[in-house]
């Protein structure tokens, strides 16, 4: 799989974000750079051979946006244990900042990210990140002008 260069993997996001303390204490956090971490390596090159899964004739050719990596190799990377990488992993699915589809293939099971949607052209690209990110930022500013409980 061929990896982004530096500027294209490098996470754009609103500034309305970062003013927003509910959104920015969330973009901060080790859930999140481990997903944009792993969202850095989303397929969309038909050539990549580096997975036992295809993932551009699976997922990028049907408008996903996905990506593989085993819970042991995130673990070596972040220099943490795999059950922190599994318990990472669950916080961003419980948020729905992603997805995980599970594929089987000779009896071996490979957990699939899926970070959003295209436009089939490679061009719009819809993050679920994005739209929860939304949301959190206004219900935190209907909490703060007093529209809805603390």
């Amino acid at each position: 799989m061929k990896k982004k260069s530096k500027e294209e993997s490098h996470l754009r996001m609103p500034l309305r974000f970062y003013q927003c303390t509910a959104t920015r204490e969330l973009i901060v956090s080790k859930e999140f750079q481990l997903m944009h971490w792993i969202e850095s390596w989303i397929c969309r090159d038909p050539e990549a051979t580096g997975s036992y899964i295809n993932l551009y004739e699976r997922y990028y050719k049907k408008k996903l946006l996905a990506a593989r990596w085993s819970i042991k190799g995130m673990a070596e990377a972040f220099g943490c244990s795999e059950s922190t990488i599994k318990r990472r992993i669950k916080v961003l699915r419980e948020m729905g900042m992603l997805k995980v589809d599970v594929v089987t293939k000779n009896k071996t099971h490979y957990n699939v990210y899926i970070f959003g949607e295209h436009d089939g052209y490679g061009n719009n690209e819809t993050r679920y990140y994005l739209t929860e990110l939304s949301k959190i930022e206004a219900e935190y500013n209907l909490k703060s002008k007093g529209f809805l409980p603390k």
